[in-house]
C-alpha cells in the first residue's frame, strides 16, 4: 500500500525560490523601467519649458556663453609646440560659419558642419526603420556629438614642418584648443564648394578648406553616394611655404554610436553591447595574395585604460576600425593599407545625467593615426589621402556589398568585424565560427519558406533529428537503469553501514558490474546536454547578433529579437511575454511523461526534485530573453515530446511504465 506523502521541504522551497525570482525580478525591472521613463518625461518637459521653440537636440547642450567663457577662462593656456627661440606663427582670422550643410541619401540622412570640417550627425533612413522609429517621425540615430568636439572625419591632431628627422621638434603641431595652433576639430573651416545635389552619377560633393600659418592648406572633399552606405573623404595638403615639409595626422572614425533604441528607453529591455573592431595584418609576400587580418575587439571599459596593446593595433597594413551596437555599425576604411600607421580605440565619455539615455551608457571610439607623408616639395600639394565611413547594419550582404563597391586594390575583409558571440569581453572563435554555419542555414530555411520564425522552428526540428541517436540512447538507458534498481537496491543494503574506503570501492566496482552487464550507464543520460552546449551558445550568438533578425515578425510576435510581449499593462509586472511561460508548461510536462529511474539514496533524490524545478527557474531567468530563442526552446519541448512517444512506443519495445517503479 503505497505511503502517505510527507512535508517535503525541497519542493516547498523550489517552488518558492521560483516564484519570489519572478515577482521580484520583474519588480525590479519594472520600477526601473518606470523611473528611467519618468525622469526622461520631466526632463523632456523642462526642456521644452525653457525652449519652446526649439526640439531636443541628440548631442550633449553646449553651456551658456558666459559659462563657456568661464571654462575658457578657468583652462589652462596651451603654448604652440614650436622649436624655442623661433617666432611664433601669426594668429590667424578663422572664416564666417557657412553653417551645416543637411544630405539625405536613399539609405543615410547626414549634417555636416564646418567646425572642424566633419559629419556632426548620421542617421539610417528606409528600409532600416523599425515601427517604434517610424511613429516618432525620423530615422534611426547612429551618429551624434556624444563627446563634445568628437566628431566623425574630425582632425584632433595635425603635424607639419621639415621633413628631415633631426629637425622633427620645429614641425607644427595643431592639437591645442586655443592659440595660433588651434586644433583642427575645434576651428571654423572654409566651405569652397558645395554641389546642392547629387549629379547624374549620384554624387553629392562638400569641399573644406583650412589655412594653416599662412603657408600650408589643408582641404577635405566629402562624396557622398545616393545610393551607397558609406560617405568618402579625400584629404589633401598643399605646401605654399619656402621649404619642403612632411605631415601627418590623427582622424577620427566613429565617435562611438547611439544604442538602437528610443531616447527614453534605448536598451527596450533587451541585451545591448558596444564594441570596437580594429583590423590589421602582415605586409604581403611579393607574388602572394595578402593575409588575413587580425581583428582586436576592445570593449568601452578597456578603452577607457592607457593606451595600449589592448586598446590599439599597429601592423604593417592597418585597415579598418569599426564600432557596433547590437545591429548597426560605423567603421572607418583606410584607402591605402599603408596609410595609417596605428588604429586605435579610444574612451569616449559619457553623460549619466544627460536627457538622453542613448549618452548615458559607457561608449568607445576609433582613431587613426597617418604615418609621415613623403616629402611635399615646395608649392605641391599632396595626391590626396582617401577614407571610407561605413554606416549601416552588421551584415555579411551589406559589408560584401560596401567591399566590392569601394573596389579596394587588396581586399579588406571587412565582413571579419562581425562577431556572433562573446563572453565576459572575450571572444570564442570556435563558437563564432559554428554560430556563422548555423546562421547559415537559418537563413536558407527562413528563405526557402518566407518567415524567420518558421526558420527557427525547422532548424529546432533539424538539430532535434542530428541528436536523436544521443537521445534514443539515454532513453534505452534510463530503461535499462529502471529495471537495474532491484539489484542496485540489494547492493546498498548488501554494503549499508560500512563505512570504510575499502568498502566503497568494493561497493562501486559492483555497482560498475551490474550496470555494464545491463547494458546501463549514467554517461548516456549526460551526453546530449553536454552536446547542447555549443548548440545554445552559439544559437544565443545568432539571436542577439544576427542582423535578419531584427524587426522579424511571426504570429504575434512583432520582433524576434526581443521579448515576444504578447500584453503590456500600466501595472505590475508591466508586460506578459508569453513564450517563457509556454517553455516551462512543456518542460514540466515533458518531464511527467518521461520515465525517470527511482532514486537510490537521498542525494539522487534532491537531485531529482532539484531538476524538477529547473524549468520555473530558467523561465524566469529567460523571461525577457529574445524572443527567438525562446521559440527555440519552445519548439524543442514540442519536438522532445514527440520525440519520447516515438521512442517508447516503437524502439523500446519493454518499456517499464512510470508507475511500476514507484511501485517496487
Amino acid at each position: 500500500m503505497p505511503q502517505p506523502r510527507k512535508f517535503d521541504v525541497i519542493q516547498i522551497l523550489g517552488v518558492a525560490s521560483a516564484v519570489l525570482l519572478l515577482l521580484g525580478g520583474n519588480y525590479y525591472l519594472s520600477v526601473k523601467h518606470a523611473r528611467e521613463r519618468l525622469e526622461w518625461e520631466q526632463a523632456q518637459a523642462q526642456w521644452q519649458a525653457e525652449h519652446p521653440a526649439e526640439q531636443p537636440r541628440i548631442s550633449n547642450p553646449s553651456p551658456p556663453p558666459a559659462e563657456q567663457k568661464k571654462e575658457a577662462e578657468a583652462q589652462p593656456k596651451v603654448e604652440p609646440k614650436v622649436e624655442p627661440g623661433l617666432p611664433p606663427p601669426p594668429a590667424e582670422a578663422e572664416p564666417a560659419d557657412a553653417g551645416d550643410i543637411t544630405v539625405q541619401a536613399a539609405q543615410l540622412g547626414l549634417v555636416f558642419t564646418a567646425k572642424g570640417a566633419a559629419i556632426h550627425k548620421a542617421m539610417l533612413l528606409a528600409p532600416y526603420i523599425d515601427p517604434s522609429h517610424k511613429a516618432r517621425g525620423r530615422g534611426l540615430d547612429l551618429l551624434a556629438e556624444i563627446e563634445a568636439g568628437k566628431l566623425a572625419y574630425g582632425m584632433p591632431k595635425f603635424e607639419i614642418g621639415p621633413p628631415e628627422p633631426e629637425r622633427k621638434q620645429e614641425r607644427l603641431v595643431f592639437d591645442a584648443a586655443n592659440g595660433p595652433l588651434k586644433a583642427l576639430s575645434h576651428r571654423i573651416w572654409k566651405l569652397d564648394s558645395n554641389s546642392n545635389g547629387f549629379d547624374a552619377e549620384g554624387r553629392w560633393t562638400i569641399r573644406y578648406s583650412a589655412t594653416l600659418a599662412q603657408k600650408y592648406v589643408v582641404s577635405k572633399t566629402f562624396t557622398i553616394h545616393k545610393d551607397r552606405e558609406y560617405v568618402e573623404v579625400d584629404i589633401g595638403v598643399s605646401n605654399q611655404s619656402d621649404a619642403p615639409a612632411m605631415f601627418s595626422y590623427s582622424l577620427y572614425g566613429a565617435p562611438g554610436v547611439m544604442l538602437d533604441g528610443p531616447p527614453e528607453n534605448p536598451k527596450g529591455g533587451g541585451y545591448v553591447s558596444i564594441v570596437a573592431e580594429l583590423a590589421g595584418r602582415e605586409a604581403p609576400a611579393p607574388g602572394q595574395p595578402p593575409p588575413s587580418p587580425d581583428v582586436l575587439p576592445v570593449w568601452p571599459q578597456t578603452a577607457a585604460a592607457v593606451q595600449s596593446d589592448k586598446n590599439s593595433l599597429s601592423k604593417p597594413q592597418n585597415l579598418w576600425g569599426g564600432v557596433k551596437n547590437r545591429f548597426f555599425m560605423a567603421m572607418l576604411i583606410s584607402a591605402d593599407p599603408n596609410q595609417l600607421i596605428r588604429i586605435s580605440a579610444v574612451h569616449i565619455a559619457n553623460d549619466p545625467n544627460s536627457r538622453d539615455l542613448r549618452l548615458a551608457e559607457p561608449n568607445v571610439g576609433i582613431l587613426g593615426l597617418r604615418r609621415d607623408s613623403s616629402t611635399l616639395e615646395t608649392g605641391k600639394s599632396s595626391s590626396g589621402d582617401r577614407y571610407a565611413l561605413y554606416l549601416g547594419p552588421a551584415s555579411e550582404g551589406q559589408l560584401g556589398e560596401t567591399e566590392s563597391q569601394l573596389s579596394p586594390a587588396q581586399p579588406l575583409h571587412l565582413a571579419y568585424s562581425l562577431q556572433y558571440f562573446d563572453m565576459a569581453s572575450t571572444t570564442w572563435p570556435r563558437v563564432d565560427w559554428f554560430a556563422r554555419q548555423m546562421l547559415t542555414v537559418f537563413r536558407f530555411l527562413s528563405r526557402v519558406f518566407g518567415n524567420y520564425g518558421i526558420g527557427v522552428i525547422l532548424l529546432t526540428l533539424l538539430i532535434k533529428l542530428c541528436l536523436h541517436p544521443l537521445q534514443r540512447k539515454m532513453m534505452v538507458s534510463m530503461n535499462k537503469m529502471q529495471k537495474l534498481q532491484p539489484e542496485l537496491k540489494k547492493l546498498q543494503e548488501k554494503y549499508k553501514g560500512q563505512t570504510s574506503t575499502q568498502a566503497k570501492q568494493r561497493m562501486f566496482q559492483e555497482q560498475q558490474d551490474i550496470m555494464r552487464k545491463g547494458g546501463a550507464s549514467y554517461s548516456a543520460g549526460c551526453l546530449p546536454m553536454f552536446v547542447q552546449l555549443p548548440i545554445l551558445t552559439a544559437l544565443y550568438g545568432v539571436v542577439n547578433r544576427a542582423f535578419d533578425m531584427r524587426g522579424a515578425e511571426f504570429l504575434w510576435i512583432k520582433d524576434l529579437s526581443q521579448a515576444d510581449r504578447l500584453a503590456t499593462f500600466s501595472f505590475f509586472p508591466q508586460e506578459l511575454n508569453l513564450l517563457p511561460v509556454v517553455y516551462a508548461v512543456l518542460q514540466l510536462l515533458q518531464m511527467k511523461i518521461s520515465p525517470q529511474p527511482k532514486p537510490t539514496d537521498p542525494q539522487q533524490e534532491m537531485q531529482q526534485k532539484m531538476m524538477a524545478y529547473m524549468p520555473l527557474v530558467f523561465s524566469v531567468m529567460l523571461y525577457r530573453m529574445a524572443s527567438g530563442l525562446m521559440l527555440y526552446f519552445a519548439a524543442s519541448a514540442i519536438f522532445g515530446m514527440l520525440e519520447s512517444w516515438y521512442i517508447r512506443r516503437f524502439l523500446i519495445k519493454d518499456m517499464m511504465p512510470v508507475a511500476a517503479t514507484a511501485k517496487k
